[in-house]
Order: structure tokens, then sequence, then C-alpha cells
């Protein structure tokens, strides 16, 4: 593992997981709280906030991920195209608040770190009977993600110019919020949403804690 030393303490990059899996009709959903995600879903121990190793650490940056059910590939079809549009709206409109204690450090869009979904041209029906009966697959052309800020234009990325402090002490909470009273969409049940925290951890001595 590679150490480095800042402010006369060794410290180690580490990026933190946490996976949480979407439920239907859900306006807020919370990443890094103590007790909120299950060991199968951080990579983090279950304490009071990941970025610890007993003696505390900084934030440099947050990214974002989003997967099907079970972890496994995402399939379009043209019958279940509105998983797309599920995927739009909770892009579009979701709002990010990251708290350190009680106080709020940091508020984002979820659009600056998740890209931005394709322009989908669906196809008519062609024949006329279930013999020749057949539907063209659908469309999709890439659409450019980039930031609303101008410093970080075209970054998947929300990065902090000064580390963000945490101390072993502190709770850290990421929450997700939607704005246009939009709800997690019916076809995003089971999906799974992934926000990721690159961090400094500072060390005990010169050793490494592993997740359990």
């Amino acid at each position: 593992m590679k150490r480095a030393r800042k402010d006369g303490r060794l410290f180690h990059y580490k990026v933190v997981a946490s996976k949480m899996t979407l439920v239907a009709g859900a306006g807020r959903v919370s990443f890094f709280k103590k007790g909120e995600a299950k060991a199968s879903d951080r990579n983090y121990d279950n304490e009071t906030n990941p970025v610890t190793n007993g003696n505390g650490g900084r934030i440099i940056g947050i990214t974002a991920d989003f997967h099907a059910p079970s972890n496994g590939v995402i399939q379009v079809r043209p019958s279940t195209i509105n998983i797309l549009d599920g995927y739009a709206k909770l892009r579009n409109c979701g709002m990010l608040e990251l708290k350190i204690g009680s106080d709020v450090v940091h508020q984002d869009l979820l659009s600056t770190i998740l890209p931005a979904p394709p322009i989908v041209f669906n196809s008519e029906r062609a024949g006329t009977n279930a013999i020749d009966a057949y539907i063209p697959p659908s469309v999709g052309m890439e659409r450019p993600s980039q930031s609303n800020w101008i410093l970080r234009s075209s970054q998947l990325m929300i990065p902090f110019q000064k580390a963000l402090p945490v101390a072993p002490s502190e709770s850290l909470e990421l929450e997700l919020s939607f704005m246009s009273d939009v709800t997690i969409p019916d076809t995003l049940a089971g999906y799974i949403l992934e926000m990721r925290l690159i961090s400094e951890v500072y060390l005990k001595g010169s050793t490494v804690a592993r997740a359990e």
C-alpha cells in the first residue's frame, strides 16, 4: 500500500463506496449513514463514518454510478424502454446534500456526476399479423455530459479544491432528495445507485485498516 505524508501524519488514498437499492416511491435516499448500507453493499467498516481509520481523514471528491439489479448488466428492450425515462427523472431531479456532523458542507445536483441518458428514437410496428409483425429496435443517440460549473466542465465528478476534513467522532451522510415532487419511478425499483467518496484516510502508525 503506497503511503504519503501530510501535516506530519501518514495517510493513504481510498475510494469508499455505498450502494443503495432503489425503492419505488421513495423521496429520499441516504448513503454512508451509519447502519444504512449492509456489509455487502459497502467497502468500509460500519463505524461512525467511512473516512476513518480511527484517526480521521479528508474527502477529496464525489463520484457516482448506476447498476442493474444484482449489479448485473443494464438491459433495455422495446418493452422496457421506460427504464431510461425513469433514469432521466432520477438524474434530472436529484439533489445531493453532504453533511459532516450537523453541518451541511456541500450541495449539488445528481446530474453533475451521472451521465446523461441517450436520446431515444422509437420505431413503429411493421406488419399486419402475428406472423410478419416486427418491431425494429429503438435507437439511441449519445448525449455529452457536462457539469454546470465551469471549473469542473466535462468532469463526471464533484472535486473539492480544499479537501473536507472529517474527524473520527463525526457522523457523515450523503443524502439524495428530489425536486419537482419527483420520487423514485416504479421502473427503477430494484436498480442500484452507487455513491463514492474519494478520500485521504489518516493512518494509525503505518497500518491500513481492512473493511470487515
